[in-house]
């Protein structure tokens, strides 16, 4: 039996309650693994999957206490969750761009336990529906987004996830080209790296 190790710091009750709760849940459409709490005082051997830093009261990383910062930079990627208010656009905004953490919105309705857990598991970063829609809306430019021809195509490729050097092979131009051109669509929009840009194409983008 698989036992995925889960360890809260800090962490509401309510809010791990909740986690819990899915948890539990999750375990009655799969009797073939199980999850179990760590402790914080250190005394358990196990290395936990997964890390779950409460977030919730800070609105920047300035906020942040000097232990979870600590755990932060030492546990920056997959194996770390941060639950987050997504009214705190800051702090969202500046934990995508300088961590590779995961980010729960508290106020989530959408998300599964099981993407959660998979993308721990697999080493990569989950971030859910409602801190996705904020970083989108904080990245919209106000003014009309206006792209040419070739910026659209190039967009258009992205989005059905080619990559640069099939686009260019689509497209019939160099790579240097196409990332002139994908230089060009995220200044339009607005992003200064990849992470934002998907985050955007993620529903789609109106443009002229």
């Amino acid at each position: 039996m698989f036992i995925f190790n889960l360890r809260a710091e800090a962490c509401n009750q309510t809010y791990l309650h909740g986690l819990t709760l899915s948890l539990n849940e999750m375990l009655n459409n799969n009797p073939d693994w199980s999850y179990r709490l760590l402790c914080h005082d250190g005394c358990s051997q196990a290395r936990p999957h997964l890390t779950v830093l409460d977030f919730t009261d800070y609105e920047s990383l300035e906020q942040v206490a000097p232990n979870e910062n600590a755990l932060l930079k030492k546990e920056n990627g997959c194996r770390l969750l941060l639950l987050v208010n997504t009214d705190n656009k800051r702090l969202i905004e500046q934990l995508s761009e300088h961590y590779a953490c995961s980010l729960l919105g508290v106020d989530e309705r959408s998300f599964q336990i099981r993407d959660i857990v998979d993308a721990s598991l697999r080493k990569h970063r989950y971030i859910s529906p409602s801190v996705q829609q904020a970083l989108k809306r904080q990245h919209v430019p106000e003014n009309p987004i206006r792209l040419t021809s070739t910026e659209k195509k190039v967009l258009e490729c992205m989005r059905n996830g080619k990559n640069g050097v099939q686009i260019a092979q689509h497209l019939f131009r160099s790579q240097k080209t196409i990332s002139s051109h994908k230089r060009n669509i995220m200044k339009k929009l607005g992003v200064k790296d990849d992470f934002h840009l998907n985050v955007i194409m993620l529903d789609g983008v109106d443009y002229n």
